[in-house]
């Protein structure tokens, strides 16, 4: 048996140290409630970090706060956090001192303490003077942060799904799984090892095995009937990942690119519903499986039965493929994080990293790239170049060392217009020039180009631009020294409006955010100093061809000034991006239309 609990000095409570495993019988302890904390992601590649905080309700200040790295999971560089596994077990105890509501909220996290959050729940509990009991809160793939449309308020938490109320009622007596017994056993059999082969119970999934729940007025449930629900109580079920919403999480067959995340039986997962007969009728699942329309595979548990007291099997880490996030002739792949994708992608990849209000945050990586072009090996590769617009909309320039090539983007300050590209959550697409144009004797052929385009604009600024790099797990922008080159160099054309729409004059601002003036990072000096009405970025203004020809631009970090209206600086060459401006009138004036590419951005160095 584990050891009694030690108590904090001073605290209210103390978190009993991880029971790696949920089997172990436990000892009656008077004002004790355990914990019984899981997740049907795969640990530790989908999740490896737990933590847990403890608050006194209506206060801030933590009574205790844990971490625990999960199954294996121990990153030399992240704080001090204990050895864990999922499922797992933790106790909270009671002090004679004090007794009252408890707020205690769980985060699962990738990539350590400091990599993003990708399942957390809450509840708001009372521990009982006496008596063990207690609570189930499992961390699971419904609860996906950003992916799933799950966002609850103040005084909720996710549940299957679903917002519900965070205050905890009636808790439930203490129920130890018995010592030495395996939960992922077969029905009949007790045979199976102490994980579920997820891949190996399911086998092939296809129309045989999978299906859509619908909802059920009558019953009020989220229900699957038929065939599948005859086999019932004795099946497993897995929800089918679509790799464009979720990315490449559970367990993925690499044959097929199907992944899959194994539901529990409960109250939280599957249930069969009988009648008044005690005949199974359908399969209930929750809501949220309708709601997203989730696919669903089922299959009879031959060989293992999954339940909630062990965690999966964990199958290598593949890479899927994917088309939805994508163009539709582009090729596409998502990867779990600290997976290498294909070798003809890895050039262009990187972390779409979106607002969660926008469109999903993904974990791992999305790699896109055009069919039709060659990948080129990038040891072959000019040192100047900072993009050519081969392949993806990641930049070709190499980051520094941990960090990750940063991305092209647009934006709009008028909320009306339509630009191309659109802004995010929509990738950055080059344009296609057909024919291909040699800009001059000598120069390399332009056959694809960041060009922004919108036929009405009535605001201050749209542009196109581009992060230098990104810093892993969050993917983040970080500067970058430009200190080693003396400028860039690019092509660029105006090309000309359409017939009866206004023309915008063939001018646009190139502008460097730096570690001083960036509008984006809220410590850069003039968000601390006046915040970001006081962002005067450096940058030049250039005029364009209007007849549609390319021409060559030379820009010297020496000739970067800053517009006069902000806080006044000296040129950082620490830099975080770089941004083609169009400056329009704002949005009492009359809009106009614009159409400008770029091309071949190089660094200069005499």
């Amino acid at each position: 048996m584990p050891p009694r609990p030690s108590r904090f000095s001073t605290a209210v409570l103390c978190l009993v140290a991880w029971l790696t495993t949920p089997s172990c019988a436990r000892e009656p302890a008077p004002g004790e409630v355990m914990l019984l904390i899981s997740t049907n992601l795969s640990v530790p590649r989908d999740v490896d970090t737990l933590q847990i905080t403890v608050t006194r309700n209506g206060r801030s200040e933590p009574l205790s706060q844990q971490c625990y790295w999960l199954n294996g999971f121990n990153p030399s560089t992240m704080p001090a956090c204990r050895a864990g596994s999922l499922a797992g077990t933790v106790a909270l105890v009671w002090s004679d001192e004090k007794s009252g509501l408890l707020k205690v909220h769980l985060e699962l996290r990738q990539g350590g303490v400091k990599g993003p959050v990708r399942v957390q729940r809450d509840a708001e509990l009372q521990i009982p003077s006496e008596g063990l009991k207690q609570l189930a809160m499992p961390l699971d793939f419904l609860c996906l942060e950003g992916s799933l449309s799950v966002a609850c308020g103040t005084g909720t938490t996710c549940q299957a799904g679903s917002c519900v109320d965070d205050k905890i009622g009636q808790l439930a007596d203490y129920v130890p799984t018995p010592a030495g017994t395996c939960a992922a056993q077969s029905p009949e059999s007790k045979t199976a090892p102490c994980c579920f082969d997820v891949l190996g119970n399911f086998g092939l999934v296809n129309d045989s095995n999978s299906t859509f729940a619908q909802e059920d007025d009558s019953l009020g449930e989220c229900v699957i009937k038929g065939s599948y629900s005859r086999e019932a109580p004795n099946i497993n079920v897995a929800l089918i990942v679509d790799p464009t919403q979720a990315g490449s999480l559970g367990v993925c067959d690499p044959n097929t690119g199907t992944c899959l995340v194994p539901l529990d039986p409960g109250p939280e997962g599957w249930r069969a519903l009988r009648n008044s007969k005690d005949e199974i009728v359908a399969i209930a699942l929750p809501h949220a499986v309708c709601a997203n329309r989730l696919g669903v595979a089922i299959k009879r548990a031959s060989t293992q039965f999954k339940d909630n007291s062990v965690d999966q099997c964990l199958a290598d880490p593949i890479c899927v493929g994917v088309g939805g996030i994508c163009p539709g002739d582009w090729s596409g792949f998502s990867c779990p994080a600290g997976t290498p994708p294909p070798q003809q992608a890895q050039d262009v990849c990187g972390q779409v990293q979106t607002d969660a209000t926008a469109g999903p945050v993904v974990p791992g990586l999305w790699c896109c790239y055009p069919s039709d072009q060659p990948q080129g090996n990038p040891a072959q590769r000019d040192p100047l170049l900072i993009d050519d617009m081969s392949s993806g909309p990641l930049i070709k320039l190499k980051p520094e060392a941990d960090n990750a090539s940063g991305g092209w983007y647009s934006f709009c300050d008028d909320g009306n217009a339509v630009i191309s590209p659109p802004p995010a959550p929509a990738l950055f697409t080059f344009r296609k020039i057909d024919p291909a144009v040699t800009p001059a004797t000598g120069a390399a052929p332009i056959s694809h180009a960041a060009c922004l385009r919108s036929d009405g604009f009535s605001g201050y600024v749209a542009l196109e631009g581009f992060n230098f790099q990104h810093s892993p797990p969050n993917y983040l922008q970080v500067p970058f020294d430009v200190s080693p080159y003396t400028g860039i160099r690019f092509w660029a054309s105006s090309v000309p409006a359409a017939q009866g729409k206004l023309n915008v004059p063939a001018l646009i601002r190139v502008e460097m955010p730096d570690l001083n003036t960036s509008t984006q990072i809220s410590d850069s000096t003039c968000m601390t100093q006046g915040g970001r009405d006081k962002c005067d970025s450096f940058g030049k203004s250039v005029s364009l061809p209007e007849d549609g020809s390319w021409a060559l631009y030379t820009i010297k970090w020496a000739e970067l000034e800053q517009q006069g209206y902000g806080l006044p600086f000296t040129f950082n060459s620490q830099v975080y991006s770089l941004n083609f401006d169009v400056l329009g009138p704002g949005p009492q004036s009359r809009s106009f239309a614009f159409d400008f590419c770029v091309a071949q951005l190089e660094f200069t160095r005499d």
